[in-house]
């Protein structure tokens, strides 16, 4: 069963508010650029474990980070149920993770290759449903190309759909994005129900409230040791305990002030203007590619007559959860003559 959860009599999902807290806290220092190690090392500070009562690894991180059952999502096989479970956090905070977890990984790639496919993992074969794979290959020109290409038509398995050119199909989802959501609307849409959330959200009380109940519980407790102590009972197992409770009361106090540091909620007004440096023409631009695919962007279906682009933006008006593209032909194939001639490709 994932962290944050057990069962009650009637074996329905409910939410273990101890174990909740840990998989809180993992979201929200990942959100803000924390390594894994850094957070892992934090919730074993104070005492949290993992659903298997083990300490926090490296692993444990990113699959945290994916799991949908958070936002209330269930799967069995192929059945997907939404809303089938409570929800541990807000769809806002999962998708802040997964635009995270992109930026790291668009990272590590760029740390492996210059070469980078910024659209890996969110372009998709309209035709198969298969991810869209990036390639590079030379033309019989000499010169090099870099597409994306599906991995059922390249082997021939039944799908048609032809490859096509890296930078263009990443310009035409970006330029689809600032048309369709980074503009004045959208953002004051986006902007008035991201405050909406912050009010509703009741986390912080709830999170507060828990590590008070812990830091006097631990009081008590140490209390109780050092009268023990004082009886004249000598004990190095007490003392250890003291001295463990101790640390975990220092750990607890510096999450609950740090609670309140961050418990800030912004207005409208400043949520319009973060969101506007994504439209910001005169930053980097692939930097700026980058972060609005990332950000944005749950999924591109690419057609062959049109392009389909899915946001991350739940609840929201139709048109700014979806934005389709007719693409005419002459768009994608008018290149050098050579292009379609490519022979062997290296990923």
């Amino acid at each position: 069963m994932a962290l944050g959860y057990k069962t009650d009599q009637d074996k329905a999902f409910v939410i273990d508010e101890p174990a909740a807290r840990a998989v809180r806290i993992a979201f929200d220092m990942f959100i803000d650029g924390k390594p894994n190690a850094d957070i892992c090392g934090y919730l074993n500070s104070l005492g949290f474990r993992t659903s298997r009562g083990n300490l926090f690894g490296k692993n444990s991180i990113p699959k945290l980070i994916q799991n949908e059952k958070y936002i209330g999502v269930y799967k069995c096989g192929d059945i997907r149920l939404e809303n089938a479970m409570p929800a541990l956090i807000t769809r806002e905070t999962f998708e802040l993770a997964r635009a995270e977890l992109g930026r790291r990984r668009v990272s590590k790639q760029a740390a492996l290759s210059k070469v980078k496919y910024l659209l890996s993992g969110i372009a998709v074969c309209g035709c198969c449903g298969k991810n869209l794979v990036g390639v590079s290959g030379t033309g019989k020109s000499g010169e090099k190309y870099y597409y994306y290409y599906c991995p059922t038509a390249r082997t021939k398995k039944g799908c048609a759909k032809k490859q096509v050119p890296r930078d263009w199909l990443e310009d035409l989802v970006v330029d689809a994005t600032l048309r369709n959501v980074l503009q004045p609307g959208a953002i004051r849409y986006i902007a008035q129900k991201c405050y909406e959330l912050q009010i509703e959200d009741d986390s912080y009380e709830n999170e507060a409230a828990f590590y008070r109940k812990r830091l006097a519980d631990n009081r008590k407790a140490l209390a109780n040791l050092l009268k023990a102590l004082e009886s004249g009972l000598d004990s190095s197992s007490v003392t250890a305990r003291v001295k463990e409770l101790e640390q975990e009361n220092l750990s607890l106090g510096k999450e609950l002030k740090r609670l309140d540091a961050e418990h800030i909620v912004l207005t409208p007004e400043r949520i319009e203007f973060m969101l506007l440096r994504y439209a910001a023409p005169e930053r980097d631009d692939a930097a700026r590619k980058a972060e609005i695919l990332n950000t944005f962007v749950m999924q591109a279906r690419l057609y062959d007559d049109k392009l389909v682009v899915l946001y991350h933006i739940n609840d929201a008006q139709p048109r700014f959860r979806q934005n389709e593209i007719a693409i005419p032909e002459a768009d994608v194939f008018d290149h050098d003559e050579n292009w379609w001639s490519i022979g062997d490709s290296n990923p």
